[in-house]
């Protein structure tokens, strides 16, 4: 599975959000797997994951910084896997939401 949070984040539009985002792959058994390249990919101009593609480490887990694009309202960050390597993908790519407000005036 592909796991990632999905719900609560937000930040001002054309700012990058604090912390990482987070993804983890594992076996059905709950195990991480090691090796395994993570895309992320933005939905907004100007916004951008930094980095756009990562291998999970040894527990399983790649990690990307997201900066919002300036662009007001709901944001998304995809989080997808090539399956391959001798494993099976059992869930869509993760859909990431943040909400993106305007810079307090």
């Amino acid at each position: 599975a592909v796991e990632g949070p999905t719900l609560g984040l937000s930040g001002i539009a054309g700012t990058e959000l604090p912390g990482v985002i987070t993804a983890a792959v594992r076996f059905s058994n709950g195990t991480g797997v090691a090796g395994v390249e993570v895309t992320f990919t933005v939905d907004v101009p100007g916004a951008t994951a930094t980095p756009a593609s990562a291998r999970t480490d040894a527990t399983g887990r790649a990690r990307t910084t997201w900066r919002l694009g300036s662009t007001v309202g709901q944001q998304r960050l995809t989080i997808s896997v090539k399956p391959g390597g001798g494993f099976y993908i059992a869930n869509p790519p993760v859909t990431v939401v943040a909400l993106a407000e305007a810079a307090p005036s």
